[in-house]
């Protein structure tokens, strides 16, 4: 997130994920850090991810937002990790039309 730019809310990027299938578990704010976090039946996940969708599994996303230095890093976690590849790319998508800046996958 480059600085000068306007970064969603917290709550309005709980709002983005939610509308997307995830479910927020915890959120708040650690030294300067906002961080949430999110779990999610892949079967419930939106837009559909294919083969991914159909196996059931479970994932967790983590979120941290330093708003003063203009970053943002998700960590994803997944029962399965072939599905690794397709949910980073859906919720990194989201994240970066949120945050109006490209994310790196790592």
């Amino acid at each position: 997130m480059p600085a000068g730019l306007v970064a969603p809310t917290p709550d309005e990027t709980e709002a983005a994920l939610t509308s997307a299938g995830l479910m927020c578990i915890a959120t708040g704010a650690v030294g300067g850090v906002h961080k949430s976090y999110f779990a999610g039946a892949l079967a419930r996940c939106r837009p559909r991810l294919g083969q991914l969708r159909r196996s059931g599994g479970w994932f967790m996303l983590e979120l941290c937002v330093l708003y003063a230095g203009g970053t943002v890093q998700a960590t994803y976690r997944a029962d399965s990790a072939g599905g690794m590849p397709p949910l980073c790319g859906h919720f990194s998508a989201l994240l970066g039309r949120l945050f109006a800046a490209p994310l790196a996958e790592v």
